[in-house]
């Protein structure tokens, strides 16, 4: 009786450790020590590579995110991202795209900033440049205090700090503006 069942326990330890060789060998080279390991330096939470997170309100689109990497601090109810890439919709008017070298979402209020040459561009063929934007979920706002640039629709318009009214699909400069437009002549 005491060999039938040292049989079978080495049997199902066996199998055990069959199981966990198997693992490693097939899904093991797809972990990244590195993440790990930035993510125990870095006290985060979760570290993941190549973020997308789509923010819905009533089953209607209100931003997209994109990132190569973000980690997540349920300490601090945030999230940081590299190589961000934010999509903004308006209501009747095409979608805006905001990139920037960082950024970090406010998961319970679902603010998000992002910051390290920032550009803000449309399908319209406009653009803006700065160094940081933010973007308020419960105003739907996008708004920066630093210097603008901003090009398109034949001029150049340069200024301190920004909002962008998204409702109203509407921006506004607020300091030193400056514009130079060109001369469109009609054919």
């Amino acid at each position: 009786m005491k060999k039938t069942k040292l049989f079978i326990i080495s049997v199902i330890v066996l199998a055990i450790f069959a199981v966990i060789i198997i693992f490693i060998t097939n899904y093991g080279e797809h972990w990244n020590q590195v993440e790990i390991i930035d993510s125990v330096r870095s006290k985060a939470d979760v570290t993941i590579k190549n973020v997308h997170y789509v923010k819905t309100n009533r089953g209607i689109k209100e931003w997209e995110i994109k990132a190569s990497s973000g980690q997540y601090f349920k300490n601090k109810d945030m999230g940081t991202l590299k190589d961000v890439m934010v999509k903004v919709f308006f209501k009747d008017a095409k979608p805006i795209t905001l990139l920037g070298n960082e950024g970090k979402v406010i998961t319970n209020t679902r603010d998000i900033e992002i910051w390290g040459n920032v550009v803000v561009s449309s399908e319209d063929r406009y653009q803006f440049h700065t160094q940081s934007l933010k973007y308020s979920s419960k105003k739907r706002e996008i708004y920066t205090p630093d210097k603008i640039e901003f090009t398109g629709y034949g001029m150049k318009l340069s200024g301190v700090g920004m909002t962008i009214d998204i409702d109203r699909e509407r921006f506004f400069v607020l300091n030193n503006v400056s514009t130079t437009v060109k001369n469109l002549k009609a054919d």
